[in-house]
């Protein structure tokens, strides 16, 4: 799909797609050990923020039935085990959408995954040769295509007609599902907030937050709410260079 700006995106009538397959989508942001308090209580308040987001989401559109996080290959209880050690101030609205009926999905493949993660790592070294520096990235762009590939899969078998599931990823980019899935990117203005501060913070030269992962596919300034795809499209980019699989 063409990117639009998510401002200029039409959201079509809730009531209109109650009988299709909805996907809502959150940027991952994880926590850092020893962050400091502005920090912390940032990220506390967006993902609260997202929360209440996606209840008013499934009021209007339908309710959660599956949870998807990046980075996780465990399903059920052993899936929001992995929550806990990588995101824990995500784990309260994943819990409780469990909790009311829905089922924690494996979304990733543990080998696919960490192969992704292995060649990323090695693109990022820089090469003196140009035949091992094309090696390397060719290498990288197939093992993200077979993980795109895995997590389209899984979320399209998992989405049953006229459901919903909840995606929380760092980026969507690349990732192009089926135009029978209407994709909601549920962006809070607490992540510019967030965003904001981290921007600021690392102006000051103080690296009080240090390897933040905010996805690179969230929204700039100003762009903020809940935006609606049209069936099958990815968020467009914004101009974050932070790296994820994937990306």
């Amino acid at each position: 799909m063409a990117g639009q700006p998510l401002g200029r995106i039409q959201r079509p009538e809730a009531g209109v797609i109650l009988g299709e397959k909805k996907l809502y989508v959150a940027a991952l942001v994880y926590p850092i050990p020893g962050a400091p308090k502005g920090f912390t209580d940032r990220l506390a308040a967006y993902w609260k923020a997202i929360d209440d987001n996606v209840g008013r989401l499934e009021s209007r559109a339908g309710v959660v039935k599956h949870v998807f996080h990046e980075g996780i290959a465990d399903a059920a209880d052993a899936g929001l085990d992995a929550v806990r050690e990588v995101n824990e101030p995500a784990l309260s609205l994943i819990k409780s959408r469990v909790e009311a009926g829905a089922e924690f999905e494996a979304l990733e493949d543990d080998e696919v995954f960490a192969e992704a993660v292995d060649w990323s790592r090695c693109v990022q070294l820089g090469f003196m040769s140009r035949k091992v520096a094309e090696t390397v990235s060719e290498a990288y762009r197939v093992a993200t295509e077979a993980r795109l590939a895995h997590m389209k899969k899984t979320i399209e078998e998992c989405l049953g007609q006229s459901e919903a599931g909840l995606l929380i990823a760092a980026s969507t980019r690349g990732l192009q599902l089926s135009a029978t899935i209407h994709v909601y990117n549920v962006v809070p203005p607490q992540l510019d907030e967030l965003m904001r501060w981290l921007r600021e913070t690392a102006s000051t030269g103080l690296g009080a937050a240090p390897g933040a992962a905010v996805g690179p596919d969230a929204p700039a300034e100003g762009e903020e709410g809940v935006h609606a795809e049209t069936p099958g499209g990815a968020p467009p980019p914004s101009a974050s260079k932070l790296w994820t699989p994937g990306h």
